[in-house]
């Protein structure tokens, strides 16, 4: 492989799944940078035309879309595309929009150097290489100026744009002109992706409010999420079971629970369970794996949540 990293993008809708991912890549593969991560259809088209990357690990469905409508969307921009999904069905669809490779999750570590080995054969076929090495050069060269004096905080878009008319009186070459033109739309890109990332994140800190309010025994209640240590469904019913060991019922399958909480603390392990990461105290392994809570209560875990429960549990762990 070259000996320049590659710049590298992960765009999965689950925030552990792209930490997970970062995480994974950065222990392996030091040849990897990763450049930019995003959760959702908008924000990888944002990101990849903000931050161009060179791969682009890409997932198929979002809350707002499928990752074809971002490849659909950032055809301007040269990148080659990874596919990592559990859909089988996308496959042919995937192939049709020129993804360079494609794997199913749960990945593992071959798949990924596979994957790299793939995309490091492309590049030396110089798919992507400019006939004009001069080109090339002038390129890189007008990407890394930078206008510091332009303050984004300050400028409006017609600011922004008077300031680009103002500028261009005094530009006399083509270079010059296309450098300025770059830098111009690249700053009212910065623009737009601030106000909506502020959005975003207001949007985010409402959705993960801490509180919620439940129904139970003809009752409205507000509780707090970080005070519930695990979920017991049972049925059309669900116990929520508090740090205080005090035990509230809800007549809500854990399924409408789990949308209800929407945290990345919590996690199902099982048909019946959604734990509380806060109030995990021990994971223990063997022949059936189980989680032990502060309260010394012990939960089984499912086979098929046992390795995503692995997974997102030691980033945890790695936080705190």
């Amino acid at each position: 492989m070259n000996s320049s990293k590659i710049r590298v993008a992960l765009i999965d809708d689950g925030l552990f799944v792209n930490e997970s991912f970062e995480t994974m890549l950065g222990l392996q593969f030091p040849i990897v940078e990763v450049v930019c991560k995003a959760e959702s259809v908008y924000e990888g088209i944002m990101t990849i035309k903000a931050f161009k990357p060179e791969l682009v690990f890409l997932d198929i469905k979002y809350p707002d879309g499928t990752g074809f409508d971002i490849l659909k969307n950032t055809k301007d921009v040269p990148f080659k595309t990874i596919l990592v999904t559990d859909y089988n069905e996308y496959a042919k669809e995937a192939f049709e929009h020129s993804v360079l490779h494609y794997i199913k999750k749960p990945y593992r570590v071959e798949d990924i150097s596979n994957c790299l080995e793939l995309y490091a054969n492309d590049k030396e076929n110089n798919k992507f290489k400019k006939t004009n090495d001069n080109v090339t050069t002038d390129y890189q060269n007008f990407k890394d100026l930078d206008y510091k004096d332009i303050d984004l905080n300050k400028l409006s878009f017609i600011d922004l744009e008077k300031e680009f008319i103002e500028r261009r009186k005094n530009v006399t070459t083509v270079f010059e002109n296309e450098t300025l033109l770059y830098k111009y739309e690249m700053l009212n890109l910065n623009r737009k992706i601030a106000i909506s990332t502020q959005n975003y994140n207001n949007i985010k800190n409402e959705i993960e409010s801490d509180k919620i309010v439940i129904n139970t025994k003809g009752e409205a209640i507000e509780i707090n999420k970080s005070d519930i240590a695990y979920c017991v469904g049972d049925g059309n019913y669900t116990d929520f079971v508090l740090s205080d060991s005090k035990t509230h019922t809800v007549s809500k399958k854990l399924k409408s629970i789990v949308k209800l909480i929407n945290s990345n603390k919590f996690i199902r392990i099982s048909k019946k369970h959604l734990v509380n990461f806060d109030f995990v105290k021990e994971h223990k392994i063997g022949m059936i794996h189980k989680v032990i809570m502060k309260c010394n209560t012990v939960l089984q875990i499912g086979r098929i949540y046992k390795e995503e429960f692995i997974q997102k549990y030691n980033i945890f762990k790695s936080k705190k």
